[in-house]
């Protein structure tokens, strides 16, 4: 692996990619640097990351952090067999969880951590946006790379600009490479989502990658708008960034 590239590769969408690789409502993202391995999100379901991340030859045992964006089950499903395959990783929550749980996953040798309104280092040049809105409360990552500012989302529920925000905020004056992950806009509100993609472009995010519950005609007019700018990302696709 080139010593200076990041990885972000697509372990659980609903949007369909690479053959072999099952489609399921939810989310996963296997962030991989030289440094550590990032995993945002687990997925609806844990047989399903399980398999897709054997399919994709990616062990789970080298899972350093897994971070939740927020408490739906569509990205929290796949916890508890992740932690049956991959005990003794670090789990960065957007809230507190029950007592039950937080025991639970300790006995299994989980390090949790619960985030705050601030931004937290995840791994070198990791780092979470801060937990944004109320209900859910949610958190994204920001990756800091020569290239610019890479920004993952879960579905965005605070809103996609808010997330870049939060990012431009942690880092000012850097601008946004990408932004990728679920962007949480109704097709049936075509009228809205467009001012949110303006107001995208309006902050000079450079690339899009999204997926997830973003909708699919928001897909498409998101293709239109950033042309090749538009990076196809749905299960099992992979993005190589500097």
């Amino acid at each position: 692996m080139d010593p200076t590239e990041v990885r972000l590769i697509k372990s659980y969408d609903n949007l369909a990619g690479d053959k072999g690789l099952t489609a399921a409502w939810g989310l996963s993202i296997w962030i991989e640097s030289p440094g550590e391995v990032v995993l945002l999100d687990t997925g609806g379901d844990g047989r399903v990351l399980l398999d897709n991340l054997g399919t994709l030859g990616l062990d789970p045992g080298r899972i350093d952090q897994v971070v939740l964006s927020h408490f739906h089950a569509d990205h929290t499903g796949g916890l508890a067999a992740l932690t049956r395959a991959a005990a003794g990783f670090g789990l960065i929550c957007p809230g507190d969880l029950s007592n039950e749980d937080r025991a639970a996953l300790e006995r299994a040798g989980v390090r949790v951590s619960v985030a705050g309104g601030g931004s937290l280092e995840v791994a070198p040049g990791v780092w979470t946006t801060g937990v944004l809105g109320e209900w859910p409360p949610e958190q994204g990552l920001v990756l800091d790379l020569e290239s610019g500012l890479v920004v993952l989302t879960g579905c965005a529920h605070p809103g996609p600009r808010a997330m870049v925000d939060a990012a431009k905020a942690k880092f000012p004056g850097r601008r946004v490479d990408l932004l990728a992950g679920g962007f949480h806009l109704p097709d049936h509100q075509m009228s809205q989502a467009r001012e949110v993609i303006d107001g995208l472009a309006a902050r000079g995010v450079g690339r899009v990658a999204p997926g997830h519950c973003t909708g699919e005609r928001v897909l498409a007019e998101m293709a239109r708008r950033w042309g090749d700018g538009y990076v196809t990302f749905g299960c099992g696709r992979r993005i190589a960034i500097r």
